[in-house]
């Protein structure tokens, strides 16, 4: 099942099914688009791949008896691990199999609903191939993860459980091996970090020849992909421990206290737990670090695409029209709103306008000229001050501000300057190029400073005006207003039928990813407390058969739950809120992006007022809950029975 949520994953990003509006225009995926896809899944994919390991040697231990009791009498090792990987295969095929298929299908039933089921839909050959390779890469994956379980449990001693395999401490050479392969994935992790920090400081990408710049590209890359999938594995295993560190403290501070024999055992349980019992703490708090950065992330995402949309102008008065042919000479744009219009619709109360100039670039050499000019790149200069007219912090929540470009949705009147790209980029302008950096995030249009653009082009034009209708002024009379105003001023009039902004859809397939991710973090989290609480039976059947009352141990097994998974809370859900305000930033870590300190505190702390943390403290919450219940009735179970029943039981499910 998680490995299942990788292809899942994997389906709502590769390109097979792309839904565009209705003009039909589609974008070509290409082998680019599908390599990035595949490159994307590597951390979700080494993530999840430790969980799935955690999840598969704790769910054999019943199996792994048998399986030992016949490599004892002279059946090989191998027959098992080799059987197991075979169902690796059949479950990987059948788990990947369906995420791959539904997160096509809500691939595209994001993409329509963003569209308000307008879209067209294009299918792309390259979809293929990445949807053929993702599912070969997952079952792959499925299948290592249940040959190495296998021969995790199978190879212990006879008369040993998975548990009390798992429980021995290792031999001195699988300590020794152990202790290398972390401290070279921390070397390697951190000469990655290393290089991408110098990158991102100094950025000499930017001026280096073509030929060096190419080469430090390609290591960028390389070192990004090593960064990501080291520091996932690290951070893991750091979750992991610093839960386990606040548990033991909870422990201690439980056993210094007379609050009774349940709090004892409890209290030395948590203290003296098995490796198998750790695993499921570190697994626990590892699942609700991923749930608070998904949740993170998509309030923010949600949060700024409601930025671009209450941004996004009802009405639009130009000198020109997008649909006609014009002067794309670099430089701003010559034709400009009449004075007197400019005057007259800034003086009316019933519309807040904000004016803005167009700045074109140099067009690009024809190549084909079959396929004729392409446009230019082109940016629609603004205040940023006037935004905060219609949204209270204008497009900085977006990470607009000198020296950077938004991206446009394809509506407005500019082209952008990276239109389906993110980096550093620049207009060609008569002076010489003006520098910008192309952000991830998307506005109604494609807009810059004035700031940033008067040095090299000096102060512009009103060529347009935005307008929103004030408060309490419905759209049609701002509509009245408008072309009253314009008369026969010869001004075009353009009316935005509807809200546009390409987050919205990013927004709604990343929620429906938490939604899933909510019921199986649930789902995961109370069958881990329940497998721990089963691998205490001996120990509370030993209790018991040494005159502990059953009513005060049958409180064990739930307190043990809550206290880990309060521990594991604790530690997960800020380091998942943190990981979730450092990947959505719209500058902070992007190679060539501005790198203000006032505007990047300023952008963490409206990510930190925006990040939505009802549904992952929600989520913690129902964990805790459910965990509790069912460690409280797997306690109960289990000493119905006579401590020899239960030792008996012990054995039998692999606990003894």
């Amino acid at each position: 099942m998680t490995i299942g949520l990788v292809a899942l994953l994997g389906g709502m990003t590769a390109p097979l099914v792309i839904v565009t509006d209705a003009s039909g225009s589609s974008w070509p995926a290409g082998p680019s688009l599908g390599l990035s896809t595949l490159a994307m899944l590597a951390v979700p994919l080494a993530i999840v791949s430790p969980l799935a390991y955690a999840f598969r040697v704790l769910g054999t231990r019943r199996e792994a008896i048998a399986w030992r009791a016949r490599i004892v009498l002279g059946e090989p090792l191998g027959i098992h691990v080799t059987a197991q990987a075979r169902r690796g295969v059949s479950a990987g095929m059948v788990a990947s199999g369906v995420g791959l298929v539904a997160g096509v299908g809500w691939q595209v039933v994001a993409d329509w609903a963003t569209l308000g089921g307008s879209g067209v839909a294009h299918f792309e050959a390259w979809g293929v191939p990445t949807l053929a390779v993702t599912l070969a890469v997952c079952v792959a994956v499925t299948a290592v993860v249940y040959a190495l379980a296998a021969g995790r449990v199978a190879s212990a001693p006879m008369g040993a459980s998975a548990a009390r395999a798992a429980e021995g401490a290792p031999s001195r050479s699988e300590t020794r091996i152990r202790l290398w392969m972390w401290r070279g994935l921390a070397a390697l992790t951190g000469a990655s970090f290393g290089l991408l920090a110098w990158d991102r400081i100094w950025f000499a990408r930017g001026s280096a020849s073509d030929s060096v710049a190419s080469g430090l590209t390609a290591a960028v890359g390389y070192a990004t992909f090593a960064f990501l999938v080291g520091g996932a594995l690290l951070l893991m295993r750091g979750v992991a421990f610093a839960s386990a560190a606040l548990s033991r403290r909870t422990a201690g501070a439980l056993a210094s206290r007379p609050l009774g024999a349940a709090f004892a055992a409890a209290a030395d349980g948590l203290a003296h737990r098995s490796r198998v019992r750790v695993l499921a703490a570190g697994t626990i708090a590892t699942v609700l670090v991923i749930v608070a950065c998904v949740g993170g992330t998509v309030a923010v995402n949600d949060a700024r695409s409601s930025v671009a949309a209450t941004l996004s102008p009802p009405f639009i008065v130009a000198a020109l029209d997008p649909s006609e042919s014009f002067d794309t000479a670099p430089g701003y744009e010559p034709q400009a709103l009449p004075t007197s219009l400019v005057d007259a619709i800034e003086g009316d109360a019933r519309i807040v306008s904000v004016p803005f100039g167009v700045l074109w670039g140099a067009a690009e050499p024809v190549t084909d000229p079959a396929a004729g000019a392409a446009a230019p790149d082109s940016v629609l200069v603004v205040d940023p001050a006037r935004l905060t007219a219609v949204s209270p912090d204008g497009l900085r929540p977006l990470g607009l501000q000198d020296g950077t470009v938004t991206r446009g949705n394809g509506a407005g009147l500019a082209n952008g300057i990276l239109p389906w790209e993110t980096g550093p980029a620049a207009l060609d302008l008569p002076a010489g190029p003006l520098a910008a950096f192309a952000l991830p995030t998307a506005a109604f249009d494609a807009f810059g400073t004035e700031a940033w653009a008067e040095p090299a082009a000096g102060a512009a034009p009103v060529t347009g005006m935005m307008l929103w209708p004030a408060a309490g002024v419905t759209r049609d009379e701002l509509d009245a207003a408008i072309t009253a105003h314009v008369g026969d001023t010869g001004a075009r009039i353009w009316e935005i039928s509807g809200i546009h902004g390409s987050l919205a859809a990013i927004g709604l397939r990343e929620t429906g990813l938490l939604y899933v991710l909510l019921a199986i973090g649930v789902a995961l989290t109370v069958a881990l407390a329940a497998s721990s609480a089963r691998d205490r039976r001996t120990e509370l059947a030993t209790l018991a058969a040494l005159g502990a009352r059953s009513a005060s141990l049958r409180w064990v097994p739930a307190l043990e739950a809550g206290v880990t998974i309060a521990c594991a809370a604790l530690i997960a859900l800020p380091t998942g809120f943190v990981l979730a305000m450092l990947g959505t930033h719209p500058t902070l870590l992007r190679a060539g992006a501005p790198l203000d300190a006032v505007e990047t505190l300023w952008d963490l702390g409206w990510e930190l007022a925006h990040l939505g943390w009802t549904m992952p403290v929600l989520l913690a919450a129902v964990a805790l809950a459910g965990g509790v219940v069912a460690a409280g009735i797997v306690g109960a179970t289990m000493l119905r029975g006579t401590p020899v029943d239960e030792l008996r039981e012990a054995e039998k499910e692999g606990a003894l």
